[in-house]
C-alpha cells in the first residue's frame, strides 16, 4: 500500500510511522476495513 505523504503531511506520516511500528495489527486491521486512507485525511 502506497501513502502519498502530499496528503497526509508530515505530522501524518509520523503518526503512521508509529502505528505501523509499534501497534501494527491495528494497521494491518484498518488496511483490511479499509479505513487507513481515511484516517489521515
Amino acid at each position: 500500500m502506497n501513502l502519498n505523504i502530499g496528503n497526509i503531511g508530515v505530522w501524518g506520516f509520523r503518526h503512521y510511522e508509529y502505528l505501523k511500528q509499534n501497534r501494527p495489527s491495528t494497521v494491518g486491521v484498518m488496511r483490511m476495513n479499509g479505513t487507513l486512507e481515511g484516517l489521515f485525511d
